[in-house]
């Protein structure tokens, strides 16, 4: 793995620091597609779907399966150094093009409370990431 900290865009080091952050992100994911699984009625209404036929599906699958299948390896690759360096960059690249998409949807159709704590959660996931990769290249322990 690359630690150096001259590298194109960054390179998170396999620390203490960066290891916690990545796998507390992947409990919130993980967590978030449990709850979109277990109750996809609640949780799709307080984002404004409602289902006709079989919308609930593809609901449980993106909203659920996805967030299940980006929390875990998270987790996973938190205690795995040879995983580590790609799903870190990839969980900190999806962590900001989900806010990004989601403050430009917000000023084209408007906003719920739901939406605004979802883009404030987002953006704090993408700093708290990008952050903590940043502070460990520039202090080397």
């Amino acid at each position: 793995m690359n630690d150096n900290p001259s590298s194109p865009f960054f390179s998170p080091s396999y620390n203490k620091l960066t290891r916690t952050v990545l796998f507390i992100v992947g409990v919130i994911y993980s967590l978030l597609g449990v709850w979109c699984t277990i109750l996809p009625y609640k949780t799709a209404a307080s984002l404004g779907f409602n289902f006709s036929g079989s919308g609930i599906v593809e609901y449980v699958v993106v909203y659920g399966g996805l967030e299940l299948g980006l929390g875990i390896p998270m987790m996973l690759s938190a205690y795995n150094r040879s995983l580590f360096s790609g799903v870190y960059f990839m969980t900190t690249f999806f962590s900001l093009c989900l806010p990004l998409f989601r403050s430009v949807m917000i000023f084209l159709n408007g906003v719920s409370t739901t939406l605004l704590i979802l883009f404030f959660v987002e953006i704090i996931i993408f700093l708290v990431l990008f952050c903590s990769s940043r502070y460990r290249a520039t202090n080397p322990v």
